[in-house]
């Protein structure tokens, strides 16, 4: 086990010195991310078109009272 003098008994412990770990994830090419990143882009422009035409069912609209004549409101 080693001396405390010596400060060795570390050098005896039975677990492992290497904590477990993930690998490094793989890196992706310039194409692979150019790819993802038209994808991604396409996905963003179909939810603007569709938006475009949904937003009134989604926003409520300001509502206006034509009939006050109250020019203080």
């Amino acid at each position: 086990m080693g001396s405390r003098l010596s400060n060795t008994s570390w050098c005896w412990s039975p677990r492992s010195r290497i904590p477990d770990h993930d690998p490094h994830p793989e890196i992706k090419s310039y194409d692979q991310r150019w790819k993802e990143q038209d994808e991604e882009d396409a996905e963003e422009q179909l939810f603007n078109d569709w938006w475009k035409e949904n937003r009134w069912k989604y926003v409520k609209a300001k509502e206006y009272d034509h009939t006050d004549n109250d020019e203080n409101s």
